[in-house]
């Protein structure tokens, strides 16, 4: 397996050829610029996170946000529809995601690994620290009032990548200046909570996070009206592929997934 610090230089270089490189004539987006979401996240009544029938009735009232890829003029032949819905209780804002998949996989088999890039040819706007092989569901998410932010992936079996980012800044500085990637990796135990269900005969997967108020706002509990910035983003690789469809809910007019002024806005409800 490639050595960690040598994977991260890569990154680090491929991120840079993603700022720099210009998009083809073909996906260059000529339409009106979209609106990033305003989410109205409403508290959920209780449920049991592991038992998916509770999950789903507990999000039933919640109005689920579909994914796009703003930076394309039309959606590729490979895109599948992925939605989201949010909820939250005094302590934590809840995501539940609902994604279509044909190919439903991701080789990773612990926290923050680094897959082997032999097994697949990494695309140049693909984040190859969380996986350059198979399938991830991505948050992002920042305090309305803070600078950093956080970027959690979660795989279908389940596995975590987790980063911590101090502004806006910090992603396109690492990119231009090829630095490590190391220093923003959040290492020893899972700062959130994460469940996975996979049903292959329905070709879909399912992902319910927890992402803690002490994380994001540096506070013990939720406020109404509190806003916090989002965007879901993911990764659907098919095997044969050589690289895999990205799409989000935020209207990026250009791949990257760290544009934060097109971010959505989640307001808390009461």
């Amino acid at each position: 397996m490639m050595s960690l610090t040598r994977w991260f230089g890569c990154l680090a270089f491929l991120s840079a050829w993603l700022i720099t490189k210009p998009l083809p004539a073909a996906e260059r987006v000529s339409k009106q610029p979209m609106t990033p979401p305003l989410i109205e996240c409403k508290p959920l009544p209780p449920f049991e996170p592991t038992d998916w029938i509770s999950v789903g009735k507990a999000f039933a009232d919640s109005t689920p946000v579909s994914f796009q890829q703003g930076w394309l003029k039309q959606l590729e032949p490979g895109f599948k529809p992925t939605s989201v819905r949010t909820g939250w209780d005094e302590h934590s804002l809840w995501v539940y995601a609902e994604l279509d998949d044909v190919d439903i996989f991701n080789p990773t088999t612990k926290m923050n690994e680094i897959t082997d890039p032999g097994k697949a040819k990494p695309d140049p706007w693909f984040n190859p620290i969380s996986s350059t092989a198979g399938d991830v569901f991505e948050i992002f998410v920042r305090h309305a009032e803070k600078e950093p932010y956080y970027e959690l992936h979660i795989t279908p079996q389940n596995q975590a990548l987790q980063l911590r980012w101090p502004d806006a800044r910090a992603y396109p500085k690492m990119c231009h200046e090829k630095t490590k990637i190391d220093p923003h990796v959040i290492q020893g135990e899972k700062v959130f909570t994460s469940y996975t269900k996979v049903d292959r005969e329905r070709q879909k997967w399912f992902v319910l996070a927890a992402i803690p108020a002490q994380l994001v706002s540096e506070s013990e509990s939720i406020s109404p009206n509190e806003v916090w910035r989002i965007s879901f983003c993911r990764y659907d690789f098919t095997t044969g592929n050589d690289a895999p469809v990205l799409s989000s809910t935020s209207p990026h007019a250009a791949r990257g997934f760290h544009r934060l002024h097109e971010w959505g806005r989640l307001k808390f409800g009461r």
